[in-house]
């Protein structure tokens, strides 16, 4: 008699490819990346002014 192991051992890389699939679909859902223009640190006023206001402070 096969165990439960044997029997779902064939279906591993299925299982498996699945799996990575469904990971990267959800991680490459919000594609809303900045462009280097768009994050440049003067440009979002990042670390301007003395002291920087604490939301534009890099920690």
């Amino acid at each position: 008699m096969l165990t439960l192991l044997q029997r779902a051992l064939p279906l591993l890389p299925l299982t498996i490819a699945v799996t990575l699939t469904s990971i990267s679909t959800i991680s490459h859902a919000d594609d809303s990346r900045l462009t280097a223009k768009e994050s440049d640190p003067k440009t979002l006023g990042w670390m301007q002014g003395f002291p920087p206001p604490a939301d534009k402070l890099i920690s």
